[in-house]
């Protein structure tokens, strides 16, 4: 991944169940459209919450064909005329800023997407590269500050995070193994725990 592309639904800015819109987004890019999973890596409620979508490195469908070497995040609702709420932007900043950091890009640059043969911003609308009013005029005019702040993100928290350490693994019982490290940071929200 070399850029990050920001996308909106265009679908309604209320819900009272997110989750069901972004199954009913799943459906249509797998049923109607054919595709192997909804299009975008991760979408984004207007309440901050995070959805998995193709997840992380898995290619997408979602920037007109161009879709090599990005992650797309698509925010839930139609931001032309209204701005995203903050809690959502607060998710897309970690998410970017996460993301930068794992692929050591500058969220602030210019460079080259080979699929495009552009020269395109690192953070950029699904716009920057197709034909489309995508993600939005309100949201789309807050892109250099996101730029700004997940530069500003990537200083202050993920140059900083370090392991855990001293991990042991216990068998409880059968299936059930309890984990025990020590952390060397403090300013993590949490853990993710894989298993090879």
């Amino acid at each position: 991944v070399s850029h990050l592309i920001i996308h909106h639904t265009a679908g309604a800015n209320t819900s009272s169940d997110w989750s069901a819109v972004v199954y009913s987004i799943w459906n249509y890019h797998v049923n109607t459209n054919g595709w192997d999973d909804i299009g975008y890596n991760w979408l984004i409620d207007p309440n901050g919450v995070v959805y998995e979508g193709r997840a992380n490195n898995i290619q997408g469908a979602h920037f007109c064909g161009k879709n090599g070497n990005t992650m797309g995040i698509c925010i839930l609702g139609t931001y032309t005329d209204v701005a995203p709420t903050t809690a959502s932007m607060e998710s897309l900043k970690r998410l970017f800023a996460w993301k930068s950091c794992q692929e050591d890009i500058d969220p602030t640059a210019l460079s080259y997407h080979p699929p495009s043969d552009e020269e395109i911003f690192v953070v950029s609308g699904h716009r920057d590269g197709c034909a489309t009013a995508c993600p939005g005029d309100m949201l789309y005019e807050l892109i250099p500050k996101l730029r700004d702040s997940i530069a500003q993100e990537i200083n202050t928290s993920c140059n900083n995070i370090l392991p855990p350490i001293q991990l042991t693994a216990a068998e409880v019982n059968d299936g059930t193994v309890e984990l025990n490290w020590n952390d060397q940071s403090n300013n993590e929200s949490n853990f993710v725990i894989e298993r090879k």
